[in-house]
């Protein structure tokens, strides 16, 4: 039986195009760093090496400590002030500017109703989503649905993470982390490669949320749909 349901936020909760939120989200941050004497095209492929490196993170160090040593190490003698004062510049950002990027989400309280409605039959709420941001600007994202990190057992950051999608370590790590059973947990994703197959290869229950699909596929047969089609699903659960 199912008990805990791991939730993925972009595409899956927050209702957006992925391609067209990230073009804005830098499109915010360029602006903001424009101010400190940062080049756009400098900075923007300085984030995405060092995000890559995030992802292919091998567990020796967080998430926040894999982006920040190579960033600071691709940025070098680019950079307009401290490592440590860069980083707190990134968090004001997100405290503030990030916020901005809320209009690129579709808000027709769908996502907050199913949510509440997985709190109100019982369901561990986890939001699994990749931990390559800050808490601060995981809080802002998730406000916008109109919840906060301490509504759910844990919320997956680039503070508290040392894996990320699509590696399964990610996935085991919650397991372990929260000791919960595999058998009773329950992957949501709008990703196949990120979200669905890596948490199947754990051995968790998964379900393919394609309202905003990525990397679908045809041959792929498991348990798809909206968030109707999801609450079925969960209702039919019962073994």
């Amino acid at each position: 039986m199912i008990k805990n349901v791991l939730l993925d936020l972009d595409g899956t909760l927050l209702k957006m195009d992925n391609k067209a939120f990230i073009d804005y989200y830098f499109k915010l941050l360029c602006k903001k760093m424009a101010g400190y004497g940062y080049v756009p095209e400098e900075l923007v492929k300085a984030i995405w090496l060092a995000t890559m490196e995030v992802l292919k993170n091998d567990g020796t160090m967080t998430n926040r400590e894999r982006f920040f040593l190579n960033f600071n190490e691709l940025m070098k003698g680019k950079l307009h002030d401290t490592p440590e004062n860069v980083e707190k510049t990134f968090d004001a950002f997100y405290e503030k500017e990030f916020d901005e990027a809320k209009v690129m989400v579709k808000r027709d309280g769908e996502s907050h109703d199913f949510v509440k409605y997985l709190k109100d039959k019982g369901y561990n709420v986890i939001i699994a989503t990749s931990p390559v941001f800050p808490l601060v600007a995981v809080k802002r994202r998730l406000s916008w649905i109109g919840f906060d990190e301490k509504d759910f057992s844990l919320v997956t950051t680039y503070e508290n993470s040392c894996h990320s999608k699509p590696n399964p370590e990610y996935y085991k790590d919650i397991l372990k982390g929260l000791d919960l059973n595999k058998d009773e947990c329950l992957m949501v994703g709008n990703d196949l490669n990120d979200d669905i197959y890596p948490a199947k290869s754990v051995g968790m229950k998964t379900f393919y949320l394609d309202t905003y699909p990525i990397g679908d596929d045809e041959d792929y047969k498991g348990p798809r749909g909206n968030f109707k089609d999801l609450k079925v699903f969960l209702e039919s659960d019962v073994h």
